[in-house]
């Protein structure tokens, strides 16, 4: 799934001053954070303030709470809000169930939601289902959308899926 997100950034960094090219990527464990080059500024006493917004695309596995953590953790020290979404993945196959339910998708943004405002973040979030193919393309729409300066999502570190 996250493959074709990969593929998507490689794709849009290699454009000359593309509106979604990126400065690197940088991987801690299991999540990935997309750097924009504008999203780097200054603050009033000097300091770099890197983000004003992310995105954190949440998925059910483990890597997901991993990645919630860590999403947490940055945007509290940087007072950073963030925009959670998961996407459901359908198959397209006619007789291959979702792996879950609506409702259990919005549960799972909504108590990443939660945690986030515990830790003292702003965030709100939303859930959609669309077919397996379009999850990539749906993340990087909703952080054009919002204004994101950076995407961070969790991987279970499978390639071509």
């Amino acid at each position: 799934m996250f493959g074709a997100l990969d593929d998507h950034f490689r794709e849009a960094g290699s454009q000359p001053n593309g509106a979604g090219s990126y400065s690197f990527m940088w991987k801690e464990e299991n999540v990935y954070s997309l750097l924009m080059p504008s999203s780097i500024t200054m603050n009033d006493d000097g300091g770099a303030v890197m983000w004003d917004r992310l995105l954190f695309a949440i998925d059910q596995y483990e890597s997901g709470q991993t990645a919630l953590e860590f999403t947490a953790g940055l945007a509290a020290a940087t007072g950073t809000e963030v925009r959670v979404i998961h996407v459901r993945e359908l198959s397209g196959l006619a007789r291959v169930p979702p792996l879950e339910s609506s409702a259990e998708a919005n549960s799972l943004v909504d108590q990443a939601v939660f945690a986030l405002r515990l830790a003292g973040v702003g965030a709100e979030g939303r859930a959609c289902s669309l077919p397996e193919d379009q999850v990539a393309r749906r993340i990087v729409e909703e952080s054009l959308y919002w204004v994101c300066d950076a995407i961070v999502l969790g991987t279970r570190r499978l390639r071509g899926v």
